[in-house]
């Protein structure tokens, strides 16, 4: 017998499982007999359910204390991850649903032939779109499943706004006609106020600053920073190295126990005011004071969209000066805590500054090296991430989980702790 085979005997023999399966079997007996009294004999699919069921709960109260906490922690992190998309796209599902079968033809007939048209030109466009986008773009480079998935989000969005659409317009497209015919001064003045409030919005609710980066205390950092230039859109060569550097932070999240429920990858179309062309969403610490193994993985994911750049193309842009002052500003309170050996906090003379730059350049170096070991044993998952950036522009939280499920991390690379 082989050593694998002596082993799985073990697993299959230990005193824990025999208890269990001591427990189970009685009580499916019990069911069984319960089952055939009340007159579902028949369902014997009821059998294979409550068998799983109860080996489950028995193995729940067979956990101790420690491990029934970390069992709940689990199932928690599971719900939480799959209950926000899919409760938001349940909840568009039925719009469609309600508004798309209860929308009615309008009786003007300049807006009856609009909606005739966007009713077969646009559920058509709708359905066949996001599909036509997902063959072209060759968007199947991750995973099938995961891309299918991406594909019926979009049309369930698609399928709401239109069902929106069609409901307003067949009940309120008459009354908006005539009153456009009977006032086009109140109308014109309505159009102008919507759309100057409309500017206002998009002013104030830039997708660049939707997490503002201030360390107003040393527990908080919102968004990794993405490469910032002018306001213009960028070339086909920028967005290679926005992919490539974006790509980099994010593979460092793969060390976090939980990815924040609204993280994202983005590039953008054209630069925001602030130079912000790509960026990666959502890493939050709850603590006043984090503790060493964080701020280890923070540094390390401040410089990884710079090293990204370089590894990807060995040569760097000028836009990762953000990260470099966070990184900076990190790591002179990381070493003022004497992790390695001793940093003058405030320097009194030449020496002591001498002293303070070259811890600097030695814990960067480090770190250096351990984002090249992570990268080069993640070179394909990396790869899939600047793929998936260029191709979508906008990688959502569903697919990164995945991609980051496959990575692989160094011995002794620094976690963030759960709690």
């Amino acid at each position: 017998m082989s050593k694998n085979q002596k082993t799985r005997w073990r697993q299959l023999l230990s005193p824990r499982l025999m208890k269990k399966t001591a427990i189970v079997l009685p009580l499916l007996v019990l069911f069984v007999y319960a089952r055939d009294a009340m007159g579902y004999g028949a369902y014997g699919i009821l059998n294979y359910v409550f068998a799983i069921m109860a080996y489950y709960i028995v193995d729940y109260f067979l956990k101790n204390r420690d491990e029934r906490q970390e069992h709940v922690e689990w199932l928690t992190r599971k719900i939480r991850q799959v209950n926000s998309s899919f409760i938001q796209h349940l909840s568009l599902f039925c719009i469609f649903l309600y508004f798309g079968g209860t929308y009615t033809i309008a009786k003007e007939a300049n807006v009856a032939f609009v909606q005739q048209i966007v009713e077969v030109v646009g559920i058509f466009v709708l359905m066949l779109y996001p599909i036509f986008k997902l063959i072209t773009t060759n968007n199947i480079h991750s995973s099938a499943i995961m891309s299918l998935l991406s594909c019926i989000k979009q049309i369930v969005r698609g399928l709401a706004i239109w069902s929106v659409f069609m409901w307003t317009m067949g009940n309120y497209g008459t009354e908006v006609v005539a009153w456009y015919y009977a006032k086009p001064e109140e109308v014109l003045a309505a159009v102008v106020a919507i759309s100057i409030i409309w500017v206002m919005m998009r002013m104030t609710t830039d997708s660049s600053n939707a997490y503002v980066n201030t360390r107003e205390h040393p527990s908080r950092v919102d968004y990794a920073n993405g490469i910032a230039g002018m306001s213009r859109a960028p070339t086909v060569r920028d967005r290679k190295y926005i992919a490539a550097h974006e790509a980099g932070h994010a593979l460092l999240y793969a060390a976090l126990e939980e990815l924040p429920q609204h993280v994202e990858l983005v590039i953008k179309e054209s630069s925001s005011q602030d130079g912000v062309m790509g960026y990666v969403t959502g890493i939050n610490s709850k603590h006043l004071l984090d503790e060493k193994g964080y701020s280890e993985w923070l540094m390390l994911t401040y410089l990884a969209g710079r090293f990204g750049e370089y590894y990807s193309f060995a040569e760097n842009t000028l836009g990762s000066m953000d990260d470099h002052h966070k990184w900076l500003k990190l790591a002179q309170r990381y070493l003022s805590n004497h992790f390695v050996g001793i940093y003058y906090s405030v320097p009194s003379n030449e020496l002591e500054m001498l002293v303070n730059d070259q811890k600097l350049e030695i814990l960067q170096k480090t770190q250096i090296e351990v984002l090249s070991k992570l990268f080069e044993m993640n070179d394909e998952i990396y790869k899939k991430i600047i793929q998936s950036a260029l191709t979508q522009k906008r990688v959502e939280r569903d697919e990164l989980m995945f991609l980051l499920s496959q990575v692989k991390l160094p011995d002794d690379f620094p976690r963030p702790q759960k709690n």
